[in-house]
């Protein structure tokens, strides 16, 4: 697929520079809403499509509570275990309904230590943001895309690129509904 190589490649750079929060560097001890909120911003904001896109919000983390997303809170303060069920939540919700999210995480163990989890999770996320940019040239290269414009090529893209983030989408709800 022939694109203006910059800005091809400042598409997939943008793409793949999400920010995260390891669990590293959350804080030892517990923190209110507003501060969760803080953090949020302060360390993902850069993964906002538009400016006026908000990543957390209190209405977002008491509908978490509310449908049983989170561990029962303990006052008004919240755990590191909170902050990594919100940082995961946010990670799925992307894809996921609430209630596949609840159903996947009505699997998780009280005990189960969730920063290894999510720390696991980070560095599969690794892996999978240094291959993409392979699959998505290998994908461009097809000769599908010949005899088209600019404009049809983007278009076309777009809706591969689409069907390739429902294909995941599908995988994931079979594995959510068959196993939990």
């Amino acid at each position: 697929m022939e694109q203006k190589p910059s800005d091809w490649n400042d598409w997939i750079a943008r793409a793949l520079d999400d920010r995260d929060i390891a669990p590293a560097e959350l804080p030892d001890i517990d923190l209110y809403m507003d501060q969760i909120i803080t953090l949020f911003e302060s360390r993902m904001g850069g993964n906002r499509r538009r400016p006026e896109d908000k990543l957390l919000t209190k209405t977002m983390i008491n509908n978490y509570s509310k449908e049983g997303l989170l561990q029962p809170i303990k006052g008004k303060k919240y755990s590191r275990d909170h902050i990594l069920q919100m940082l995961m939540i946010y990670n799925l919700k992307q894809t996921l309904s609430i209630q596949d999210i609840k159903a996947l995480f009505g699997a998780l163990d009280s005990q189960m230590p969730l920063a290894d989890l999510y720390t696991s999770f980070l560095e599969l996320k690794g892996e999978l943001r240094n291959q993409l940019p392979e699959s998505l040239e290998r994908l461009c290269a097809s000769p599908r895309f010949d005899g088209f414009d600019e404009n049809e090529r983007r278009i076309l893209l777009v809706l591969a690129l689409s069907a390739a983030g429902n294909y995941f989408k599908r995988l994931s709800e079979q594995i959510i509904d068959q196993c939990f």
